[in-house]
């Protein structure tokens, strides 16, 4: 075949068939995503003159570790997709990629000087713990960046207390211009990581979606930031170790929230509350709370909400609410309500759970003008594990 004038080539599981890349000299876009994982040192190989493809725009890679020096040759390359590799740590020659606009991988260290890639407008996800010391430097001068995901999965490069309030006030300052997307993940246990929420701050006018949260560990709590700072967040996803009343009247004052993830660890004996003031936005609340009792929905509560799931403790729910009902009847504009209700050794009322809470949901929806969809599902709990889903129920009241 004459492949000297083709524009974009995809592999699909193969990689006998590869064509050098020498004959795709105006080449534009290489997804390579599906190349065969056994094969991932012959993709290296056939990487080596990369350098070649001088008008490449998009390069998808997957199982390799490393990428070859000669990608700083590529200086039209707008997108580098590294999710489907094990790459992490990048080759000086990055930072010559100055029309890069896309970056994501998985726990990627960069370069000293990647601030040189003005151009950059998605950065994801970037390893701080094992990053260069300018790293909070660098990143500040990401004038174009929009969405950044940063991880700490290891903090064993010496950051200090003082590092991580540097790299929360960046965080802050960004937000005040283009960032509109920022998830911080947390996947170590080191206590420092504590003072990254207590440095946090607005003005944060720009972001639209904040995600908190990690794979195995959370965050102590929320950030105490001002309502007003974030006026354009619509969408907030957190993983958070203590919820407290305060946190939930703080959340219910973010004037353009539209969805709100929650998964928590402890709140309060007695419950949660919502009342009517509050989440006038809000259109899908998902609230886990495996342990505790849940959220209690009271009348006018939360009156533009489409979707609701909710997980809980039959124990804790019963302990303060005394039931299931939890005023789901107030929730006028409800059209899809999923709740998983964890059964614990120590609950009473094990035998009646299922039938008895499946009742009051139906009794709860007859008041609604437009009855939602439900689906309920129980589960077993041991202690902190969570061991089996042994009931699931879909219907339609």
């Amino acid at each position: 075949m004459e492949l000297s004038h083709l524009r974009s080539l995809n592999s699909f599981g193969v990689s006998r068939l590869m064509p050098p890349l020498q004959d795709l000299q105006v080449l534009r876009v290489l997804d390579l995503e599906d190349y065969p994982e056994e094969n991932g040192q012959g993709l290296y190989n056939y990487l080596e003159n990369i350098g070649c493809l001088l008008h490449l725009r998009y390069l998808a890679l997957s199982w390799i570790e490393k990428l070859p020096v000669q990608i700083g040759k590529l200086e039209f390359l707008q997108t580098l997709d590294l999710l489907g590799t094990n790459i992490e740590e990048l080759p000086e020659t990055l930072i010559q990629l100055k029309r890069l606009i896309r970056l994501v991988g998985n726990g990627l260290r960069l370069p000293g000087g990647f601030c040189q890639m003005e151009a950059l407008q998605e950065l994801w996800d970037v390893d701080v713990g094992i990053c260069s010391i300018n790293f909070v430097e660098d990143l500040q001068n990401l004038k174009q960046l929009r969405a950044l995901g940063v991880h700490f999965y290891w903090l064993q490069s010496g950051y200090s207390k003082i590092g991580l309030r540097a790299l929360a006030s960046s965080l802050c300052n960004m937000g005040e211009h283009n960032l509109r997307y920022l998830q911080i993940s947390n996947d170590t246990k080191h206590g420092d990581i504590d003072c990254l929420v207590d440095s946090w701050c607005g003005p944060q006018r720009s972001l639209e979606c904040f995600v908190l949260g990690g794979s195995y560990d959370w965050f102590p709590r929320l950030p105490k930031w001002s309502n007003p700072s974030f006026s354009e967040l619509t969408n907030l996803q957190c993983n958070v170790e203590l919820m407290e009343k305060e946190d939930l009247d703080m959340l219910g004052e973010l004037p353009a929230l539209l969805v709100l993830e929650l998964i928590v660890e402890k709140t309060p004996k007695d419950g949660l509350r919502v009342g009517q003031i509050g989440f006038s936005c809000l259109t899908c609340l998902v609230f886990y709370d495996i342990y505790g009792p849940g959220l209690m929905f009271e009348e006018y509560a939360m009156p533009k909400l489409e979707k609701l799931y909710l997980g809980l403790s039959a124990y804790s729910a019963y302990n303060a609410y005394g039931g299931f009902g939890l005023g789901i009847r107030h929730l006028s504009s409800l059209n899809l309500y999923s709740i998983s209700v964890g059964i614990e050794r120590k609950c009473k009322y094990v035998p009646e759970t299922k039938a008895a809470a499946m009742s009051i949901i139906n009794n709860e929806f007859k008041s609604l003008p437009h009855p939602p969809k439900v689906e309920f599902t129980i589960i077993h709990v041991y202690g902190d594990l969570v061991v089996s889903i042994f009931a699931h129920v879909s219907l339609t009241t």
